[in-house]
């Protein structure tokens, strides 16, 4: 809690502790100084395993400290810090220097002290307490200001994603409900045009939704919840109770294409440095194609190419084909339209290591030189919260174990969503969004003390249902083409999926917004609220109407 920070608490005391960590971020936020927690966060991050004698840790911290320099030091950096000349230009020039030759971790790092030292000197610990205070006391507000009334259940969800903010959105309508909001962000955003942003900074305004307003009668809260309970969350120094739980964490991903930090404007600098780092680029090497729907590296690549087709683009994938978890026959057409567009493809290819001296990046199969990577892998569920709650709630890969109804295992209050829920299928914005409906549906349903619905009987499995697309590049790809991709599943790709994405993008937003109702865009249905009986998607008119639309496209494809 709050009640740790005291007047003579160090920076660095703050940066181990989770609660103090999260306001200290907000706080800097607020005094627009962002740039200077997140250089010591990933200072002292860097710090902790610097002696480490693990050649792939090493790898990753030599990759991590570059990162400190070209990020934080350079004057062309998005995020440049406000530190004296002489210190800047010193901490340049030697690293420069160091980059020649053979140099260890710990000397390369030892060059950031008297940047570290100065900025670490402008945050004072006695001015953050008196925010401690108003947040701690604006929270308690917030919730106050939406009293609970007589007989009405708390449902408190945390993470704004997807699923989470569909089912705030859906139970603030109903008088039965407190809805508590709860992320790290001010703003929603819309993941899957992550990408379209790194290679169209316009875009960015567009798929970014401002929480504040979104809820009518419930509250939204920013913050971080750093201890979760069978019956409560703390946030911002607050301990909230709840009648029911939505864990809609999502995941992170080793790259920029989901945000980590707090700060709108902060995200808005990583577009605006990824779309410049791609446009001064030649060479770029992107690491990790995708396996099953999640297609961020095939999109990634073609994005770019078709933004600048000079740009020579190397998409690795340690896979023996692309998509693997979808037909080979997918695999196949992916490969060969990637390769019309001149994308170099290497797979049963892993990543080792960046070789800062001779400015390569070493592979299994050899050495590829590249003037910078961009993760397209590694996606981690957000599920430590949980763990630290009750570890035998999680699984060995790190997801959050759920029922077919969608709650956690033996937690009967607890609902799971997204990417955190355990079960199998692929973790899209589009099953996301399905999800919050059959959560918001079961949470009614649980109050009228009615059965709740069951994925794969009511509610459809989307592991064997839908329609899936992925976009290859800006609207310059091969006429449409469709095949099987999973049992009774099928990839759709198209010279008109950009435009397709582009033009459902307002439509995904003013679901969100309340502008318009969720049910009908997953395909018609009997149900038009929630709290009725019906289940959420006709699953027979459905799959009959998939199955007359499928035989539709591969006919028109042979």
């Amino acid at each position: 809690m709050f009640a740790n920070l005291k007047d003579d608490t160090s920076i660095e005391e703050i940066l181990k502790n989770h609660d103090l960590k999260s306001l200290l971020y907000q706080f800097s936020v607020k005094q627009l100084a962002e740039e200077n927690i997140i250089f010591l966060d990933e200072y002292h991050q860097i710090k902790n395993f610097i002696e480490t004698k693990d050649e792939d840790l090493q790898n990753d911290l030599r990759i991590k400290l570059n990162g400190l320099f070209s990020n934080f030091i350079e004057d062309s950096s998005q995020y440049a810090l406000n530190i004296p000349d002489a210190t800047k230009t010193d901490a340049l020039k030697r690293w420069k220097e160091q980059t020649t030759k053979e140099t260890p971790l710990s000397a390369i790092f030892s060059i950031l002290d008297e940047t570290y030292k100065h900025v670490r000197d402008l945050l004072k610990t006695s001015s953050i307490l008196p925010f401690a205070q108003e947040l701690k006391q604006a929270t308690k507000n917030a919730i106050n200001s939406s009293k609970i009334l007589p007989k009405q259940k708390r449902v408190v969800i945390i993470g704004a994603g997807f699923c989470g903010t569909l089912v705030a959105r859906l139970l603030d309508k109903y008088k039965a409900f407190q809805v508590v909001l709860i992320d790290r962000k001010p703003v929603f955003e819309s993941t899957p045009y992550s990408i379209m942003a790194m290679v169209d900074p316009d875009l960015q305004e567009k798929i970014l939704l401002p929480l504040d307003n979104l809820l009518k009668n419930g509250v939204f809260i920013q913050g971080h919840v750093t201890k979760l309970r069978s019956n409560s969350v703390d946030v911002n120094g607050t301990n909230i109770p709840f009648d029911y739980l939505v864990l809609g964490m999502g995941s992170s991903y080793k790259s920029g294409i989901k945000a980590q930090n707090w700060s709108v404007n902060y995200r808005k600098k990583n577009y605006l440095e990824s779309f410049e780092k791609i446009k001064e680029a030649k060479k770029i090497l992107i690491v990790g194609g995708g396996t099953g729907m999640r297609l961020e590296g095939i999109e990634l690549a073609t994005q770019i190419k078709s933004f600048d087709p000079s740009k020579n683009i190397v998409l690795m994938d340690s896979n023996d084909r692309l998509m693997k978890r979808s037909s080979p026959a997918v695999g196949e057409r992916i490969i060969k339209e990637l390769k019309k567009m001149g994308i170099e493809i290497h797979l049963r290819t892993r990543f080792l290591k960046y070789d800062a001296v001779k400015n390569v990046y070493k592979t299994s199969v050899g050495e590829i030189k590249a003037d910078f990577m961009m993760w397209a892998s590694g996606i981690q569920p957000n599920s430590d919260l949980v763990k630290e709650f009750n570890a035998d709630l999680v699984n060995e890969m790190g997801y959050i174990k759920a029922n077919n109804d969608l709650t956690v295992v033996g937690m009967p209050k607890m609902f799971v969503g997204g990417d955190l829920k355990s079960l199998k299928e692929e973790k899209m914005a589009f099953t996301a969004q399905v999800d919050g409906i059959m959560i918001a549906n079961n949470i009614c349903r649980a109050e009228l003390g009615k059965e709740l619905f069951q994925r794969g009987k009511e509610h459809p499995p989307l592991v064997n249902d839908g329609m899936h697309f992925v976009s290859l590049g800006l609207n310059k790809v091969p006429k449409q083409m469709m095949f099987p991709c999973l049992k009774g599943h099928f990839f759709y790709v198209s010279p008109k999926v950009y435009k397709m994405k582009m033009d459902f993008l307002p439509t995904g937003m003013s679901v969100l917004k309340g502008e318009r109702e969720p049910l009908g865009l997953y395909g018609k249905s009997r149900v038009e609220k929630i709290l009725l009986s019906e289940p959420v998607v006709d699953q027979e008119a459905s799959n009959g109407r998939l199955e007359a639309k499928s035989k539709k496209h591969i006919d028109s494809n042979e």
